[in-house]
């Protein structure tokens, strides 16, 4: 599903997606991570 570098592994590392806080909502859920766009 996101084949950007990013290393997804059980939301520890939910503060690497800090640099697109103000672009996207990430939310960790079961290891995965859902990206939702902020309107």
């Amino acid at each position: 599903m996101i084949s950007s570098g990013i290393g997804v592994s059980g939301g520890s590392e939910a503060p690497a997606f800090h640099v697109a806080d103000s672009l996207v909502e990430i939310t960790s859920v079961d290891s995965q991570a859902v990206i939702r766009p902020i309107p």
